[in-house]
């Protein structure tokens, strides 16, 4: 499930945990709520946080649906940097995978195996 923890536009960061088994359903779902909330300005940097082993249970399927719903959404996707924390090495291996896929737009992706090292390459 994709959990909108903050979204901060004073510091133009939306912040963002992913529990549980990830869906598409639920991806979406997620996605829907922060571009439809008036506070989301495409430029804002997200910062994604994920539970271990969230990406494990995708089917190729699901994860074909993801990258073409992100890559629809062009516009909306703006121009801010998005940081991908995950903890272990599956999950990084699939977020590197997809922000490869995903480096086609003005959206800059960057996977990260701690928090910290993610918020200081949001913050430069």
């Amino acid at each position: 499930m994709l959990i909108i923890v903050n979204m901060d536009a004073e510091a133009a960061r939306v912040t963002l945990r992913v529990e549980g088994q990830l869906t598409l359903v639920d991806y979406l779902a997620g996605l829907e709520r922060m571009y439809a909330d008036p506070r989301f300005d495409p430029a804002m940097d997200i910062l994604v946080e994920l539970d271990p082993g969230v990406s494990s249970g995708l089917t190729s399927v699901e994860i074909s649906g993801i990258l073409r719903e992100l890559r629809d959404r062009g516009a909306l996707r703006g121009t801010g940097r998005t940081a991908l924390i995950a903890s272990n090495e599956t999950d990084h291996g699939m977020l590197s995978l997809l922000s490869h896929v995903l480096q086609q737009g003005p959206r800059v992706m960057q996977v990260f195996h701690a928090r910290d090292e993610a918020l200081r390459w949001l913050d430069r």
